[in-house]
């Protein structure tokens, strides 16, 4: 959502060639420093910029994000100080949108295939080409059986999520050694340091202007597999994201809502039914909003005729709220 004319207007711009770019006389590129460079495409469906300096190019979302004027983007949007408040939050709370970059785990390697995932949970290729997924032989505790997914955003990585090949009954025996020798547990899990809640797993795969839908799961490998059974790696309308968690954060609806997000699905496990309730309504202020009520398994377990029923029967907020009342209050 842009105000065109109000940009125009704020940078001068100037129609140069038959293209539709829009040159920004004396404004200084953020990214080089050198004026004169920057030219713009205003579009309802997709605005972009460009510096034939450094060639710095994408969303104007990104560089009204450098130059302090995301206000510009929408009134959704207020700018102070560098930080964005942001109306989903109460007033007196602020979202700071600096940099969450992470370096990956030490002695990390890609991999393109791997037994386990391939087997256990039903990777095909288009996961490993999708998504950065890779081992560490060097890391302390990563080299012990762990696979790791990468988490992109703005392609950077802003940290990793790492999986133990073991199963729950191999975890549970070792855990039972470990406390009687007084060691650590070992964790099915072991992440970054990252603040996860503000990131979402496959939030790059958003195609500006063309992907109009996300479906929202928990965790990576909900992804996956909804991914695998939607087969969303070649369909760019509607793209699958994992938010790490059943609760829906301000900074996740905002940078859904920079990307052009309009209709969301949410797909939460099982338990996470009162979650679902309350992020559905809170996110329909911004997006068309549907839920999926899945009775036992999570995403990650679904086959094609479950999801398929699930999407078959997917309610808005109120109609979700209503049907899944508590039971004590009828």
């Amino acid at each position: 959502m842009i105000d065109k004319e109000q940009i125009i207007k704020e940078f001068h711009l100037i129609k140069t060639g038959n293209k539709g770019w829009l040159f920004a006389p004396g404004l200084e590129c953020p990214f080089c420093k050198h004026k004169d460079h920057i030219s713009f495409i205003l579009s309802d469906n997709i605005s972009s910029f460009n510096c034939r300096h450094c060639y710095a190019k994408g969303t104007l979302f990104k560089l009204f994000k450098q130059l302090n004027r995301l206000d510009l983007i929408s009134p959704f949007f207020k700018v102070y100080k560098n930080k964005i408040e942001n109306k989903f939050l109460k007033e007196e709370e602020e979202i700071s949108l600096e940099t969450l970059d992470k370096q990956l785990p030490y002695g990390f390697e890609r991999i393109y295939e791997d037994d386990y995932l391939t087997q256990k949970r039903g990777f095909i290729k288009e996961h490993y080409n999708t998504y950065i997924i890779g081992k560490s032989t060097k890391h302390h505790i990563l080299k012990q059986d762990y696979i790791i997914f990468i988490v992109i955003e703005d392609n950077m990585p802003k940290g990793y999520v790492a999986r133990s090949k073991k199963n729950k009954e191999e975890i549970k025996k070792i855990n039972e050694q470990r406390k009687e020798s007084g060691l650590p547990k070992y964790l099915r899990w072991k992440n970054s340091d990252a603040d996860f809640s503000k990131l979402i797993f496959g939030i790059d795969e958003i195609k500006i202007g063309i992907t109009h839908t996300m479906i929202l799961v928990e965790g990576i490998t909900s992804k996956a597999n909804i991914d695998k059974l939607l087969n969303l790696f070649n369909n760019e309308e509607i793209k699958c994201g994992a938010t790490f968690g059943k609760i829906l954060q301000p900074i996740q609806i905002l940078k859904l809502k920079q990307k052009g997000i309009v209709n969301i699905i949410i797909l939460y496990d099982p338990d996470a039914v009162d979650y679902s309730k309350e992020y559905s309504l809170k996110a329909e202020r911004y997006f068309n909003v549907k839920v999926g009520f899945l009775k036992e398994k999570d995403p990650g377990d679904l086959n094609e005729e479950k999801l398929a029923d699930v999407l078959h029967n997917l309610q808005n907020p109120l109609q979700f709220g209503i049907s899944k009342l508590n039971k004590k209050t009828l």
